[in-house]
C-alpha cells in the first residue's frame, strides 16, 4: 500500500508540520552552524554592521524561513518595502517577526555547507542540503504502482553559472531540475538539479542523457527487495 511510512512521523496535517518532518532539527542546526561560521569567515566592509551580528539558532532559521515564505504570499517591489510603514504598503506581521536589519544581516550570512571541506562542484554550497533531502524522500514515502518524471523550472533571475535560458517557456531564466514523483501521493521521490556538463548522472550509452536522467532516478528503486513503481510515465524533455 502506497503513502507515508509509518516509521516517518509528521506530527500533523499542516504545511508547517510537513516542512519540520523535512527540515528537522538535525538539518536545521546544521544550517545554524553554517551560517554561524559564514558570518566568522567573512570579512564585512562595514565593520559596524558586523559588530551588530550575535550569532542565530534554530528557533531565529524557523521564523526566517516562515517570514521568507510569507514574503511569496504577500509580494512586494522591494524587501525593505515589507517594513515599510507607509500606510499604503504596511504589512506590520513583518516587523513584529524581525527587524528590518536583522532579518537582512541573516539573509547576507545564510549559509548551507561548512567552507572548510574540500568539496567541489557548482553545487557543494547546497550539496549536503540536497543530499539531506534526498534520503528523507525515498525514506518517507512507499510509492505506489503509478509514478512520473519530468522537468521542473525554477524562476531564478539573478547570476548562477547554471541558469537555464528556455524560451518557450514563461520561467525563461530558471533552474532547470529533473524530478521523480509518486502520482499517488505527489511526493518528491527523487530529484536531480541540472548543472550542464557536470550533472551527476549515472553513465549509460546506450540510452543516452534522456535514459541516464531516468536511470539514476530510478537507481534505489530498481534495487532487490526495495519498494518500486510498477508503471513509469516519461515526458518529453526540452
Amino acid at each position: 500500500m502506497s503513502g507515508l511510512r509509518k516509521e516517518f512521523e509528521i506530527g500533523g496535517n499542516k504545511p508547517s508540520d510537513y516542512f519540520r518532518a523535512f527540515f528537522d532539527n538535525e538539518l536545521m542546526q546544521k544550517i545554524v552552524e553554517g551560517t554561524n561560521n559564514y558570518q566568522q569567515q567573512t570579512v564585512a566592509p562595514n565593520v559596524e554592521k558586523n559588530a551588530a551580528w550575535y550569532h542565530t539558532n534554530v528557533e531565529e532559521l524557523n521564523i526566517f524561513f516562515a517570514t521568507t515564505i510569507l514574503m511569496g504570499l504577500n509580494q512586494k517591489n522591494y524587501i525593505k518595502d515589507y517594513w515599510s510603514t507607509d500606510k499604503l504598503i504596511t504589512t506590520p506581521i513583518f516587523g513584529e517577526l524581525f527587524t528590518r536589519n536583522r532579518y537582512l544581516s541573516i539573509m547576507r550570512y545564510l549559509h548551507f555547507a561548512d567552507n572548510n571541506t574540500e568539496e567541489e562542484g557548482k553545487l557543494r554550497n547546497i550539496q549536503p542540503i540536497i543530499e539531506n533531502l534526498r534520503k528523507k524522500f525515498e525514506k518517507a514515502v512507499i510509492p505506489c504502482e503509478n509514478s512520473c518524471i519530468d522537468e521542473s523550472l525554477m524562476l531564478w533571475k539573478g547570476r548562477l553559472s547554471f541558469k537555464q535560458y528556455i524560451p518557450s517557456k514563461r520561467h525563461r531564466f530558471c533552474v532547470k531540475l529533473f524530478m521523480l514523483c509518486d502520482c499517488d501521493t505527489k511526493f518528491v521521490l527523487n530529484f536531480i538539479v541540472y548543472i550542464g556538463a557536470e550533472t551527476e548522472l549515472d553513465n549509460h550509452p546506450e540510452v543516452g542523457i534522456s535514459g541516464s536522467v531516468v536511470r539514476t532516478l530510478m537507481k534505489n528503486y530498481l534495487k532487490q527487495n526495495h519498494t518500486q513503481p510498477k508503471r513509469l510515465t516519461v515526458n518529453q524533455y526540452d
